[in-house]
């Protein structure tokens, strides 16, 4: 049984798939800010030693406890993680959130994960935002969503400010592997305090709109509606879900690419959290 099936049936691109998806816990080592909104924590695990990305926006769940609680971990053999969290005992019941791996340095059993600063944050973020070292959590393996591009192809990268550290990775990928393929980033933002310094490489372009306090989606959508409609070769779309949907709406209907060269998600609701 493969985790994507569901998504496969949409026609959309598909994230690499695993045979397993093991979890362990880790441990908060560091704490520090990128940008006045962006957190990045450094956790530790042995198991980090040989943990093998699928790619390089490779993403896992965040397992966190309740507030005064102990971390109890769901079912290691259940393939559908969000299913098996929710077979624990409510007063106990970890919360579950996917985020990116920033870094990864094998070699002393670390990652990097860089967490957006919200007002409103729900409890995964909550923890993240108050986590210090020491503080333990849980890493259920993920995969990667994202593939470099190949020489002459053209990629679209599209996100909000939750997409930043997925963007940054494949940004920073880009420059340490260059294929010769060309990857045009478009970012949305509330402001600067949400994006880190982003070193451009050759073969890339980026271009952040800050949209303030209007809805996701507000700058966004019309700038890939006056983007040259030049057909792409593969599309990420990600962020806030009327935002991602948006965009691959505007994709497919001014032939960019089809749905199935869009790989989009949505990480996040405006009305409420992502179920």
């Amino acid at each position: 049984m493969k985790a994507y099936r569901g998504l496969a049936a949409l026609g959309q691109a598909m994230p690499v798939d695993r045979d397993e998806y093991p979890q362990w816990t880790m441990t908060v080592r560091a704490t520090w800010l990128l940008a006045p909104r962006l957190r990045r924590l450094t956790f530790a695990a042995e198991e980090f030693r040989t943990f093998t990305p699928q790619g390089c926006d490779e993403y896992f769940g965040l397992l966190t406890p309740p507030p005064g609680r102990a971390l109890v971990m769901p079912d290691p053999a259940a393939l559908n993680a969000r299913r098996a969290v929710g077979r624990i005992p409510e007063d106990v019941r970890p919360d579950l959130r996917w985020y990116t791996v920033a870094e990864h340095r094998p070699s002393v059993g670390e990652i990097d994960v860089d967490v957006v600063v919200h007002d409103h944050a729900g409890p995964a973020g909550t923890w993240a935002r108050t986590a210090r070292p020491g503080d333990v959590a849980g890493f259920r393996t993920g995969t990667g969503a994202y593939r470099l591009p190949a020489a002459g192809e053209s990629h679209l990268v599209v996100g909000d400010e939750t997409a930043v550290p997925s963007i940054a990775a494949a940004l920073a990928a880009q420059r340490r592997t260059p294929r010769g393929g060309r990857m045009d980033v478009v970012l949305e933002v509330p402001g600067r305090d949400h994006v880190p310094a982003l070193e451009v490489p050759e073969g890339a372009t980026l271009t952040v709109l800050h949209r303030g306090d209007a809805v996701p989606g507000a700058l966004l959508t019309p700038h890939l509606e006056d983007l040259p409609a030049a057909p792409r070769d593969h599309v990420w779309a990600c962020g806030e879900q009327s935002l991602a949907t948006a965009a691959r709406r505007v994709i497919v209907r001014r032939g960019i690419a089809p749905k199935r060269a869009i790989m989009f998600s949505g990480y996040w609701r405006v009305d409420g959290p992502r179920l």
